[in-house]
């Protein structure tokens, strides 16, 4: 991944299927520090009013804390973190908030279940 670089992704909304939008999304941000590796991605077009996906991988650390969790999560072995902070907002005002109770944030935790499972399996964990 480099910075700059620009992706166009397809997407359908479950409850709404027959309406189809693109969201397009840059890379802003690069950084390798040897065992903390990060790249950002932030939309330039689509469906939030606000998106900014950091992806954080890092090495060479026993335990990490996670933002929901008040106890360090240990790891089993030597191997890589894989973690996501994710900031966004929806338009539409109180639409955009009832949008996100009703589907949204479900629709955003099934995309990040199926991304983890992916992982999972292409790295035999």
């Amino acid at each position: 991944t480099r910075e700059g670089a620009q992706f166009r992704i397809q997407f359908s909304f479950p409850v709404l299927p027959f309406i189809r939008g693109g969201w397009t999304v840059r890379v802003t941000k690069v950084e390798d520090t040897g065992a903390k590796r990060v790249f950002v991605d932030e939309q330039m077009g689509g469906p939030f009013k606000l998106w900014r996906h950091e992806h954080i991988f890092e090495s060479d650390i026993e335990e990490i804390q996670g933002q929901t969790s008040k106890n360090p999560i240990k790891s089993k072995g030597p191997g890589t973190w894989v973690r996501d902070r994710v900031e966004y907002a929806l338009p539409l005002g109180i639409w955009g908030l009832a949008a996100q109770k009703i589907f949204i944030q479900n629709e955003l935790n099934k995309m990040f279940a199926f991304r983890r499972k992916k992982t999972q399996e292409l790295f035999d964990l």
